[in-house]
C-alpha cells in the first residue's frame, strides 16, 4: 500500500506527457519513492493513438497503473480513479496541469500530521503571468476550527480537488464520490461533503500543482444554460457545510460571510455575461430575482405615498406622480435630509418643490428633512403618517417609494417600523435606466451599487435568507 495515489483523468491527453513526467521525474530518481507514490491514469474516452501512449507507460513504470473507460466526463473518471487507488491518500491532478518541482518530497514531513485532509499551494500560469495561490502552514485539530477560520477568512483554497490530499478510506467510509450529474462545480461539491467528515486539517505553505492556463476556453469558460441556478446550489451547500459546522464565530461574522459568497457568485457570475446570450438571458433573470421585487397593486383605498429620498431622488418622486394620476387628494410625504445631488438642497425639499413644479396643491405635501438613512426615513415618516390618519377614513393604505433595488430591504426595515395589523402598506419601485433590472450589470458603477445593495439585503434580511439556503432540505 503506497502513501499517496495520484489520480490523473485523461480525455485529450495533448499534454499528458509533460502532466506524468512532473510526477515520474521526481518519482524515478529516489528509490524510497516507489513506496511512497503512485499514480492511477483513467482513460476516459481517450483516442487509440493516446491510449497507446498510456498504456505504454503502463508497461514502463510500475507506479503507473491505467484504467480504460468509455467517454463520461470528468466526474466519473475521478471515481474510477477512487475506486482503483491503494494509496492511503489519494489527491488528483489535471492532464494538462503540472506537479510542482519535487513536490513529493516537500511534502513527506506532512504525513507525520496523519491529518484526513491536507490543502497546498496554487501557481496558476495564466497570459504570461504566474500567480500565486497560498495558504499558511496551519494545524486544524477539527473541522471545527477550520470552518471557523474560513468564516473569518475566507481564503483557505476549498474549491479544487487538485491541491489537497484526501485520506481513501475515509471517502469509503462515506462513500464520497463525485457528482457526474452535473457540468461544473462538483470539485467543490464533494470538497463541502468531504469536509463535514474530517477532523484533523493541516494547510500548507509548499505549492502541489501548476495550473496552466493553456486556451481562451476551459471548463471555467465555457457556456452553461444553467450557470446561475448551479453557482446558487454551490453556494447554498458551501453556507450549509461551514455554518453547520462552525463553532466559535459571532453572529455577525456568519452575516458578513454569507453575504461576501452570494456576492462574490454575483460578480463571477456577471463577468460571464458575455460568454452566450443563452446563458445571459437565465443568469440576469436568476440574478433580479434576488435584487428586485415585484411592486404592490394600486389600490382604490391609496391615500398617502411615502417617497423616501436619495441624492438623486428626481425619478422617485416622478413615480409618486405616475401612481397618483387620476387619484384625487394623495397625501405626499417626501423624506430626506441629506443634501440632493444639486449641492444646495435637501432630498425632500427637492422633491417638494418638484411636485409643486407639477401641480401638486401645497397643503397636500409634508417635508420631513431630519432624516439621514432609510430607518429614519420610516420612523420620523410614521408619525406623520399617524397624524394624517387621525384626520382621513382610518382605511386608506400607504404606498412607499424608493429605488427597484432598495425594495427588498426597505420592506424588512418597513417591518421593524410598522405594525402591518394596523397600517396598509404597498411598495413601488422606482427605476433610473443604470438601476434597472435591464441595465445594471452594464457599467461597473450600477454593479457596485447593486452589490453593494445585495450585501445589505442578505444581512438585514439574514433569518429568512438562511431559510432560503437551507429550503431544500
Amino acid at each position: 500500500m503506497s502513501k499517496l495515489t495520484t489520480i490523473v483523468p485523461v480525455y485529450d491527453g495533448k499534454y499528458i506527457d509533460e502532466c506524468l513526467n512532473s510526477m515520474l521525474l521526481e518519482l524515478n530518481n529516489n528509490i524510497q519513492f516507489a513506496e511512497l507514490f503512485d499514480i492511477v491514469v483513467v482513460s476516459d474516452g481517450c483516442s487509440d493513438k493516446i491510449l497507446d501512449k498510456l498504456k505504454n507507460y503502463e508497461t514502463k513504470y510500475d507506479n503507473i497503473k491505467l484504467v480504460q473507460s468509455e467517454h463520461r466526463g470528468p466526474s466519473h473518471a475521478r471515481n474510477l480513479g477512487i475506486l482503483a487507488a491503494k494509496g492511503e491518500y489519494v489527491t488528483f491532478l489535471d492532464s494538462d496541469d503540472r506537479m510542482c518541482p519535487n513536490f513529493f518530497n516537500d511534502c513527506i514531513k506532512y504525513f507525520e500530521n496523519n491529518a484526513d485532509l491536507y490543502i497546498f499551494g496554487i501557481k496558476r500560469f495564466e497570459d504570461g503571468d504566474i500567480k500565486y495561490w497560498q495558504v499558511n502552514d496551519k494545524i486544524y485539530n477539527s473541522n471545527n476550527e477550520f470552518a471557523d477560520e474560513y468564516i473569518l477568512n475566507r481564503h483557505l483554497l476549498v474549491y479544487s480537488n487538485t491541491n489537497k490530499f484526501y485520506k481513501l478510506d475515509l471517502i469509503k467510509k462515506y462513500n464520497l464520490l463525485f457528482d457526474e450529474t452535473i457540468e461544473f462545480g462538483e470539485d467543490r461539491l464533494f470538497n463541502f461533503d468531504y469536509i463535514r467528515h474530517c477532523q484533523k486539517i493541516v494547510t500548507s505553505n509548499i505549492y502541489k500543482i501548476e495550473y496552466i492556463k493553456r486556451s481562451e476556453v476551459s471548463l471555467s469558460t465555457k457556456t452553461h444554460k444553467n450557470y446561475f441556478d448551479m453557482a446558487i446550489k454551490m453556494h447554498k451547500e458551501k453556507i450549509k457545510c461551514f455554518l453547520d459546522l462552525a463553532n466559535n464565530v459571532t453572529e455577525n461574522d456568519k452575516k458578513e460571510f454569507v453575504a461576501y459568497d452570494i456576492c462574490n457568485e454575483f460578480i463571477k457570475t456577471i463577468s460571464r455575461l458575455s460568454y452566450s446570450d443563452e446563458e445571459k438571458i437565465e443568469s440576469v433573470s436568476g440574478m433580479n430575482k434576488f435584487i428586485f421585487d415585484e411592486d404592490d397593486r394600486i389600490n382604490d383605498n391609496l391615500g398617502i405615498l411615502l417617497v423616501l429620498g436619495s441624492s438623486n431622488c428626481g425619478y422617485r418622486v416622478e413615480k409618486a406622480l405616475e401612481i397618483s394620476k387620476n387619484k384625487t387628494n394623495i397625501k405626499f410625504i417626501v423624506s430626506g435630509g441629506n443634501l440632493h445631488k444639486s449641492g444646495n438642497i435637501t432630498e425632500a425639499d427637492f422633491m417638494s418643490e418638484f411636485l409643486l413644479k407639477n401641480g401638486i396643491d401645497r397643503q397636500n405635501i409634508y417635508v420631513e428633512k431630519n432624516s439621514l438613512n432609510t430607518i429614519e426615513n420610516l420612523i420620523i415618516s410614521k408619525s406623520i403618517i399617524d397624524d394624517v390618519l387621525k384626520y382621513s377614513n382610518k382605511n386608506i393604505s400607504i404606498g412607499i417609494i424608493t429605488a427597484g433595488f432598495h425594495i427588498k430591504r426597505t420592506k424588512v426595515l418597513a417591518s421593524q417600523v410598522f405594525d402591518n395589523k394596523k397600517y396598509n402598506i404597498s411598495f413601488f419601485s422606482a427605476y433610473t435606466e443604470r438601476t434597472s433590472p435591464d441595465n445594471w450589470y452594464k457599467t461597473e458603477e450600477s454593479r457596485n451599487i447593486i452589490i453593494s445593495e445585495l450585501k445589505k439585503i442578505v444581512i438585514y434580511n439574514f433569518d429568512d435568507y438562511i431559510g432560503f439556503v437551507y429550503d431544500n432540505e
